[in-house]
C-alpha cells in the first residue's frame, strides 16, 4: 500500500476518495517524510527494483539546484595549441509534468592559452607581417556566459543553447536524442550541433594579429547512431558511429567521420561494487586536414586516419556515504596527418605564402588515469570530485573539478550514485 500510494504521490495523481485524501494529507505530512528518511538513508544502500523504482519517481518529482568547477589544461605552444579553461555550470531542474522534467543552465566561462610569440609565423597570418604584426592582439584568452535549456522525458532529451555572446564567435548549440529498448539490446539515435573545445581558435574564435580578422568557432553538427549488449552481470558491448559537418566563421568545412567500440568484462558486477576489464577500439577520418592555427584553419584535431586500441582496468564501490571509482589503461594508436595549404579560405594570402603543412604519420603508446568520488553529506546533499590525466607522445592533457547537487525542500530518496555522476558542463554534453 505505502508503495502503492507514494507512486501516485510522485505522479502527481489524485487520491480516489475522502479517505484517501485524509491519508494522503497525512503522508505529506509525515508518512513521505518517513518513506524519504527510509528509501534516502545513507544506510539504504541494498534495494530491491521496487524501492529503485520509487526513489527514482519520488527524486524526479522534486527541485534540484547542480553546480559545479571544471578544471582542463593542454599543455603546448602558448598563443596556439596550449590551453587552459575554467568552466562554472550552474543548474537548475525541477519537474514540468508528471514524467517529464525541465532545467535551465548558466556556464562561466573562461579560457586562456598564453601569448604569442612576437615571431610566431603558425598563427593567423603573422607569416605575412613580421616583424610589424598587431603586439596587441598577441594574448589569446576568451570568457563570457553560456545559457542553455532542456528537456527530459524518460528516454528523450533535448536541449538548445548559446556559447557566451562574449566571444568571438558565438554559436547556437544543441541536440536532440532518444534511446529504445529490446530485451538486451539497446539503440540511440542522437542529433546535435556542439562546439569544439580542444583550443581557444576551435571554441570562441580568434584575431589575426595581422589583418585584425576574426575566424574559428568550429561547431559539429550531424548525427550519432549507439548500439548496446550485454548480459549486466558478466559483460557490456557497446558501439557507436557518428557522422558530422565541421564548420567556423572563416573556417574551411570539413567532415568526420568516427567509430567507437567499447567492451566490458565483470569479474565483479553488484549493486556497490564493480570490478571490469575493459577494451577500446576506435576510427576517425577527416576529408581535410584542418587542425593548424593558419587563418582558415580550425585549430582542431583532424587526422586523415586514426586508429588506436586500449585496455583498462576498472574498480568502483558503494559505501552507505561514499562511493568512488578509478580506472587506469594503456593505449596504443596510429594516425596520418594529411598535407594542406596554410590559407585555406584566402588563396590571396596563399598566393603571397606558397607554404604547405607536409603529410606526416606517427604510431605511439599512452596511458591514462582517472578517478571520481561522491560523499552524501546530508540526505539532500551530495559532493564530488573527479581527475583524469591522460599521456601520450604529443597530447598531455589534464582534467579536475568538484560538483555539488541539492535538493531543494525534500530529502533526496536515491542514495550516492554508483558509479559518480559529476555535473559536466554544457561543452561536454
Amino acid at each position: 500500500a505505502y508503495l502503492r500510494q507514494s507512486i501516485s504521490l510522485a505522479r502527481g495523481e489524485i487520491p480516489a476518495n475522502q479517505d484517501d485524501e485524509d491519508e494522503a494529507a497525512t503522508d505529506a505530512a509525515g508518512n513521505t517524510q518517513m518513506g524519504f528518511n527510509r528509501l534516502g538513508s545513507p544506510k539504504k544502500i541494498h534495494r530491491d527494483w521496487q524501492e529503485k523504482k520509487l526513489a527514482a519517481l519520488i527524486d524526479r518529482r522534486g527541485n534540484w539546484l547542480s553546480a559545479a568547477a571544471d578544471f582542463r589544461n593542454i599543455i603546448g605552444t602558448p598563443g596556439v595549441s596550449q590551453f587552459n579553461i575554467m568552466e562554472l555550470p550552474i543548474e537548475f531542474k525541477r519537474r514540468w509534468h508528471p514524467n517529464d522534467e525541465v532545467f535551465i543552465r548558466t556556464d562561466l566561462i573562461r579560457m586562456n592559452a598564453g601569448t604569442l610569440a612576437a615571431s610566431n609565423n603558425s598563427f593567423g597570418s603573422m607569416e605575412l607581417c613580421q616583424p610589424n604584426c598587431n603586439a596587441a592582439l598577441l594574448p589569446q584568452s576568451a570568457q563570457g556566459a553560456g545559457f542553455t535549456a532542456g528537456y527530459i522525458n524518460g528516454k528523450l532529451r533535448a536541449d538548445v543553447g548559446v556559447t557566451p555572446n562574449n566571444f568571438l564567435v558565438p554559436n547556437y548549440v544543441g541536440g536532440i536524442s532518444t534511446r529504445a529498448e529490446i530485451g538486451e539490446q539497446s539503440f540511440d539515435l542522437e542529433l546535435s550541433r556542439r562546439p569544439l573545445t580542444g583550443s581557444v581558435l576551435s571554441y570562441a574564435g580568434a584575431r589575426d594579429p595581422n589583418s585584425g580578422e576574426i575566424w574559428g568557432g568550429v561547431v559539429a553538427s550531424g548525427i550519432r547512431l549507439g548500439t548496446g549488449l550485454g548480459n549486466s552481470e558478466k559483460y557490456s558491448l557497446t558501439a557507436t558511429l557518428d557522422a558530422h559537418k565541421l564548420t567556423g566563421k572563416n573556417v574551411a568545412s570539413n567532415d568526420r567521420a568516427r567509430l567507437m567500440a567499447f567492451y566490458s568484462w565483470y569479474f565483479v558486477n553488484e549493486e556497490n561494487q564493480r570490478f571490469a576489464l575493459g577494451l577500446s577500439g576506435a576510427y576517425w577520418r577527416h576529408s581535410h586536414n584542418l587542425g593548424e592555427y593558419t587563418f582558415g584553419h580550425g585549430g582542431y584535431f583532424s587526422p586523415l586516419d586514426y586508429r588506436s586500441m586500449g585496455v583498462n582496468l576498472n574498480y568502483g564501490e558503494r559505501f552507505p556515504r561514499l562511493s568512488y571509482q578509478v580506472r587506469g589503461g594503456i593505449s596504443t594508436s596510429t594516425s596520418i596527418t594529411d598535407g594542406a595549404v596554410h590559407f585555406p579560405t584566402r588563396s590571396d594570402l596563399q598566393t603571397q605564402s606558397g607554404l604547405l603543412y607536409t603529410r606526416s604519420s606517427g604510431r605511439g603508446w599512452g596511458y591514462s588515469l582517472q578517478g571520481s568520488v561522491e560523499y552524501q553529506v546530508a540526505q539532500p546533499f551530495f559532493v564530488g570530485g573527479y581527475f583524469a590525466v591522460d599521456r601520450a607522445d604529443s597530447y598531455v592533457p589534464n582534467r579536475a573539478g568538484v560538483y555539488l547537487r541539492y535538493s531543494l525542500g525534500q530529502p533526496a530518496a536515491q542514495p550516492v550514485n554508483f558509479p559518480p555522476l559529476p555535473v559536466e558542463p554544457s561543452s561536454q554534453f
